[in-house]
């Protein structure tokens, strides 16, 4: 109360000063005009990007000019957002740029850039919602950002950016906004405070129950930026007003409890308050002031999951025991602050899993933190961020799927130092497997553990994208042959996480090989774990995959072992795990590490199939316009009935039953897309302008598995329609 009594005069002085200071000496505006701002956005459009830089832009904005390849079927980004790797059609790049392989333990994904509006990248939001992640763009006023006031403009009892941020949403296919306002109001207006609460329950009614909506820890209910580190008095009107709130990174334990207490007055659920964790305030590089974070110590970096453990001193008071959840800003700081050099080519991977799963870090990492080892702290082994993490399952409650490709893929050799090419496959990533660091089954012997490694179909002796399992020794291997026996096939590893139903109306396709090295191994194979009772006891199907030169499909069926059922006699057993098994015993095993099983491909779905022909039609060259920039597309339509598609399966607004389509190019799979237009480039031809042609074909792969051609296009160099062959 006595602070609203008295005026603020440190506050009131440093208002003065910087007026003095932008009078005396004006600010020098070295960035980009708003002409060159605008022809790069125009450019940009052809990549999928959608942002804007100010209220004119936004205002002007319409869903009749959205360009197709820009919709769709932690976090935030690299470097401010918007990059090549992340565009509709990628180009090459010569490392691997930022993903985050950890998608289980994420709920929420923020895409961020210093634009007014910033939506996410068709390719992120593709990937992110076939992960079970909610996608959200950001809508950032600065304090330099010109117009704030138009943020309140209303007509018809709407809040006009409200209608636009919703539409825009809704157009592109992601989920909601972070609300960042880091600018005052006006004085001018009458009751700002009150107006962003109507605001934000706008924008809120019209993203609709699946939407969501977080308001960032800044400007405060006296209109002042005013980081409160936590929920206060001065921010929880907000908080209640939209689905969360997102803190800023400056707070203590403290902080933690008296935001509980404020939650539980104000009847908010504290589990919607996320605490920020800035990643980049472990640097001793950062020029200004230091960046901090919990712990103020070496806090951020490798050390971010250190407020999830329970076992270290300096974390007695967890944002888990508070019922409290964590918001990670900058996760990509493993990827832009680690330089892969001809020396270490994976140091960014290696941090990233450092600080994920808390494994060893190279002793030189490169970067260009001088003062003493600031990323070399005690302490990260033991709390890593996916030691504390909730982990989500995998899919949905009858759908789950994953090619085991990630979202990098190795096209060729460069440099001097065997640099490689990789292309960026990120809109298409399906699940990844769990992390065998922190497996759900024990291992019986102490001297071996599981590895997972994911092969690419340009990795060298691989003709195809696979998920290979090993067996590895923990200890140096016996000079002779050993035998290391099991009993009751108990030597597991939980690739998936599940939560389906096993009614007999699931079933199970699996691509897989059984290494020829596994010979001397009695069984092996994949598993199947059902939860059959309330005491939460597991009953375990065990599928023994014989050792084959080929690979193979197993069509397993989701059944239901016995188990309770409720007042309307269904059965209540759960499918919870899916895994890979090795037991009885291993022969022989005088190698360090020992190849199992590849796993090409995993669907679990509906039994129900299609009951129509989808058809793939009306191909056809477009020129898409932005501004004076133009490009030439592949167009085309799909055909099938959404009613004769099988309940349960997936189905995109956008592209129908089809999860994605390919481009097949005179037998070569030219690109990707999740919509039906494709981007054409001259080098496509071999960069030829003359009258040679090339037979295309429009490939389009069904959710579930399947796929369906068009008829066969023959496409001249100059781009355009030859004729059907």
């Amino acid at each position: 109360m006595l602070s609203r009594a008295f005026p603020d005069w440190n506050r009131i002085g440093r208002k003065v000063g910087k007026k003095l200071r932008d009078v005396l000496s004006p600010p020098t505006d070295t960035g980009p005009s708003r002409e060159e701002r605008r022809a790069q956005r125009l450019l940009d459009v052809f990549k999928g990007f959608a942002y804007l830089d100010d209220f004119d832009e936004l205002a002007a904005w319409k869903k009749a000019d959205v360009d197709p390849i820009q919709c769709l079927a932690q976090l935030m980004p690299p470097s401010g957002g918007y990059h090549d790797y992340e565009a509709v059609r990628p180009f090459s790049s010569k490392r691997k740029m930022y993903f985050c392989n950890y998608l289980q333990y994420v709920e929420i994904f923020v895409y961020f850039s210093h634009k007014l509006v910033c939506c996410p990248p068709p390719t992120w939001t593709n990937t992110l919602h076939r992960n079970g992640v909610k996608v959200l763009g950001t809508f950032i006023v600065e304090p330099q950002t010109l117009g704030v006031e138009h943020s309140l403009d209303e007509e018809n009892n709407e809040y006009l950016v409200a209608r636009q941020l919703a539409d825009m949403a809704e157009t592109y296919g992601f989920d909601g906004w972070l609300l960042n306002f880091e600018g005052e109001f006006p004085t001018s207006i009458n009751d700002p405070v009150g107006k962003i609460l109507a605001f934000i329950r706008n924008l809120k009614h019209l993203l609709g129950p699946e939407g969501k909506v977080i308001w960032y820890d800044a400007l405060t209910v006296n209109n002042q930026v005013n980081y409160q580190n936590g929920l206060t008095l001065q921010n929880v009107e907000f908080a209640l007003a939209a689905d969360a709130l997102f803190t800023n990174y400056e707070w203590t334990k403290t902080q933690l409890t008296n935001a509980r207490i404020t939650a539980q007055w104000h009847g908010l659920d504290a589990v919607k308050i996320y605490f920020g964790i800035d990643v980049w305030a472990q640097n001793t590089n950062m020029s200004g002031p230091k960046r901090v974070t919990y712990p103020e110590d070496g806090g951020g970096g490798t050390l971010t999951g250190l407020i999830q453990g329970d076992d270290c001193p300096q974390a007695v008071e967890t944002l888990a025991e508070h019922g409290l959840s964590a918001a990670i800003f900058g996760p990509a700081w493993t990827h832009e602050h680690f330089p892969d050099t001809h020396i270490n080519k994976y140091i960014a991977a290696l941090v990233d899993k450092a600080m994920w799963e808390g494994s060893a870090l190279p002793d030189e990492l490169y970067c260009d933190c001088k003062i003493g080892r600031p990323h070399h702290r005690i302490g990260f082994h033991s709390s890593p961020i996916v030691k504390g993490a909730r982990e989500y399952p995998a899919g949905s409650y009858c759908f789950v799927e994953s090619d085991f490709q990630g979202p990098f893929r190795q096209i060729g050799d460069q440099g001097p130092y065997g640099e490689l090419l990789y292309g960026s496959d990120l809109g298409f990533v399906k699940r990844l497997p769990r992390s065998p660091s922190f497996p759900i089954n024990d291992i019986i012997d102490p001297n071996l553990q599981w590895e997972l490694r994911i092969s690419d179909s340009h990795s060298p002796g691989d003709d195809e994208s696979c998920l290979q399992l090993y067996l590895k020794a923990t200890v140096p291997s016996a000079p002779g042959p050993c035998s290391l026996s099991y009993s009751d096939h108990s030597h597991r590893l939980c690739l998936f996480n599940l939560d389906m139903p096993a009614d007999n109306t699931l079933t199970a396709r699996i691509m897989c090989q059984r290494a020829q090295a596994t010979k001397r191994i009695r069984n092996a194979g994949l598993y199947a774990a059902y939860r059959v009772s309330s005491s939460g006891e597991l009953t375990y199907a065990d599928i023994t995959v014989p050792v084959a030169k080929e690979k193979r499909d197993y069509d397993i069926p989701i059944r239901m072992p016995p188990s309770e059922r409720d007042p309307d006699g269904r059965e209540t057993g759960r499918l919870v795990e899916f895994g890979v098994f090795c037991g009885d015993s291993i022969e022989d095993y005088s190698m360090s590490k020992l190849e199992i099983l590849r796993i090409y491909s995993l669907i679990i779905r509906p039994l129900a199939e299609p009951s129509l022909a989808a058809t793939i039609t009306n191909a056809r060259i477009l020129t898409r316009q932005s501004g004076s920039n133009c490009e030439k597309r592949l167009a085309w339509d799909w055909i099938y009935p959404r009613e004769h598609w099988p309940a349960g399966r997936p189905w995109s607004k956008v592209t129908g039953p089809f999860a994605r389509f390919d481009i097949v190019l005179d037998d070569r799979i030219l690109g990707q897309v999740c919509c039906p237009e494709f981007p054409l480039r001259r080098e496509d031809f071999g960069g030829d302008p003359g009258s040679d042609k090339v037979e295309v074909i429009i490939q389009g792969t069904f959710f579930g598995g399947g796929t369906v051609n068009n008829k066969a296009l023959i496409l001249k160099a100059t781009l355009e329609m030859a004729e059907e062959s």
